[in-house]
C-alpha cells in the first residue's frame, strides 16, 4: 500500500513537472516565432516602399520622356500643335521649364524626400505665358489625369500649356 501511495505522489509530481515543461516550450516557440516574424515584417515594408518609389520614378520618367519627344516632334513639324493626356502620380509637386543654352523640363516630386527629374532638349520650351523662361517657368499641372497642349511656332519656340 505504501508503494501505491508513492506512485500517486510520484505521478502528481510528474504531471506538475510536465505542465511546467510544456509552458516553457510554448514560451520558447512563441519567442522563436516572434524573432522570425518581426524581421520578416521589416523586410516586407522596406520592399513595399522601394517598389512604390520605383513605380513613381518610372511613371515620371515616362511622362517626361513623352513630353520631350512630342516637343521635338512639334518643333520639327513647324507650326503645329498636339494635345496629349498624361497621368501624373500623386507625389508630383511641380513641372517647370528652363531655357538656357539647352532647355530643361524639370518634374519635382516627393516620396521620402523632394527630388527632381530633369529632361534636356535643344528645343526652346516655354509655359503658357510665353515669357522668357531662363529662370524657370511653371507649367500648371495637378496629380492625376492632365491634358497638355504642345504648340510649336515659326519662331522655333514650343509652348507647354496645361488644360485640365
Amino acid at each position: 500500500m505504501l508503494s501505491s501511495k508513492r506512485g500517486c505522489l510520484f505521478k502528481k509530481g510528474l504531471f506538475k513537472s510536465l505542465n511546467a515543461q510544456t509552458s516553457m516550450e510554448f514560451v520558447f516557440m512563441m519567442a522563436i516565432a516572434l524573432m522570425l516574424l518581426i524581421p520578416a515584417t521589416i523586410v516586407f515594408n522596406k520592399y513595399a516602399n522601394d517598389s512604390q518609389q520605383a513605380l513613381i520614378n518610372t511613371q515620371i520618367h515616362k511622362v517626361g520622356s513623352e513630353l520631350i519627344h512630342l516637343s521635338e516632334k512639334m518643333h520639327a513639324s513647324g507650326v503645329a500643335w498636339e494635345t496629349i493626356e498624361i497621368t501624373l502620380p500623386g507625389a508630383v509637386n511641380s513641372l517647370k521649364v528652363y531655357n538656357g543654352t539647352v532647355s530643361e523640363l524639370v518634374i519635382s516630386y516627393e516620396v521620402d524626400r523632394t527630388s527632381d527629374s530633369v529632361f534636356f532638349t535643344n528645343v526652346r520650351l516655354y509655359n503658357q505665358t510665353g515669357i522668357d523662361c531662363t529662370d524657370g517657368c511653371v507649367v500648371n499641372i495637378h496629380p492625376g489625369s492632365t491634358e497638355i497642349r504642345i504648340e510649336s511656332y515659326r519662331t522655333g519656340e514650343v509652348i507647354l500649356n496645361s488644360r485640365g
